[in-house]
């Protein structure tokens, strides 16, 4: 599966939209490549008319569409569908297909908060924040039998870091305290401390560490971490580039910085546009 994979199909003048991971796919190729390392969000749900008439009208494959329609009308198991849509993969031997239906199945056979969090893991690996919050949530709501403390640990720790990358780092200390007190996972505290680190005026946050809320060891290792962090950011591409661009005199164009920190707004505003949806 790895390497580059060549279109030999048509690729699509509309592309379709997959909006469980903002992913926009213009050939056959992308949806085979993009639906076998992404099990975790094949659901049903993805297998729309304007789906199937995406198959039908953008790609040019008649037979493809006119199989999953009538698969979806008779209620087909996901598995015999995600068989179909592979059947004509040009990348995929027979193998690989038999290795990802029976992956699938393990997945179907998963508890649901299982699979709730082994989704919302993915969403946030896509940076699709949001949706993975929306996910630990119900998981939380729900509190299936089959959950664990320790299980229940781990979704409160990644539904803080969701929360932390989206700069919410009030709600991020409070989950990952929920964490703590499942599970006693001194990284976690570490992270709680940075959350209010992050999330609170100095002052505030010197205050909590007075009272003990984390100790100055914990407090130490935090500012350590940052300091650490900042360092290596220094010499990050993102920020050489939006240096390169600062440098620039006030008299001149500043088009390229509006186009840099442009990609940065539009990322944000999409999961908060998740958040109101």
């Amino acid at each position: 599966m790895g390497g580059i994979w060549l279109c030999h199909g048509k690729t699509a003048a509309v592309p379709y939209y997959m909006e469980q991971a903002d992913v926009r796919l213009y050939s056959y190729e992308e949806l085979c490549y993009f639906l076998y390392h992404n099990l975790y969000l094949f659901e049903r749900e993805m297998l729309t008319e304007n789906f199937v008439r995406w198959l039908d009208r953008e790609l040019e494959l008649p037979g493809l569409a006119g199989d999953i329609r009538e698969m979806v009308r008779q209620n087909t198991g996901l598995i015999h569908i995600l068989e179909r849509i592979f059947e004509d993969a040009p990348y995929l031997n027979a193998q690989e297909i038999q290795r990802a239906g029976k992956m699938l199945r393990t997945i179907l056979n998963e508890p649901e908060s299982v699979k709730r969090k082994k989704r919302g893991d993915r969403y946030v690996e896509l940076h699709r924040y949001e949706a993975g919050i929306r996910e630990y949530r119900q998981i939380l709501k729900d509190e299936g039998a089959e959950a664990y403390d320790g299980f229940y640990a781990q979704v409160y720790h990644n539904l803080g870091t969701a929360c932390a990358r989206m700069f919410r780092f009030k709600e991020a200390s409070e989950y990952y305290m929920h964490s703590y007190r499942l599970k006693k996972d001194p990284e976690v505290m570490l992270e709680f401390t940075a959350a209010l680190r992050l999330g609170l005026p100095q002052e505030l946050y010197a205050g909590l560490i007075k009272r003990g809320q984390a100790t100055k060891q914990q407090a130490d290792e935090v500012e350590k971490r940052i300091q650490e962090l900042k360092e290596l950011n220094r010499s990050g591409a993102d920020v050489r580039e939006l240096e390169c661009v600062l440098a620039q005199s006030a008299d001149d164009d500043r088009r390229e910085l509006y186009g840099l920190t442009g990609e940065w707004k539009r990322e944000f505003r999409k999961n908060i546009q998740c958040r109101t949806a």
